[in-house]
């Protein structure tokens, strides 16, 4: 389980490296960590999107997309 801290290490992480980059490519190794969307619907979504801002919500990452929605990110134990 990941503690708060890393969830907080990994949120600040990613507001100061991957924020306004285009998403080139997203890879998806298994259907089973994905949640409430099917895996082509979340490749067509991710990819030439960019991330805006991401929070951290308890042991949740939170980060909002420029052309709208979300991507909720829980790290889990592997």
């Amino acid at each position: 389980m990941p503690e708060l801290p890393d969830v907080e290490t990994f949120t600040r992480y990613c507001n100061r490296t991957a924020l306004h980059h285009r998403i080139r490519e997203t890879e998806i190794s298994s259907r089973k960590g994905i949640k409430g969307v099917s895996k082509k619907k979340l490749v067509r979504t991710l990819r030439g999107n960019t991330f805006n801002h991401a929070e951290r919500h308890g042991k949740y990452m939170i980060v909002s997309l420029r052309k709208g929605g979300v991507l909720v990110v829980h790290f889990g134990m592997t």
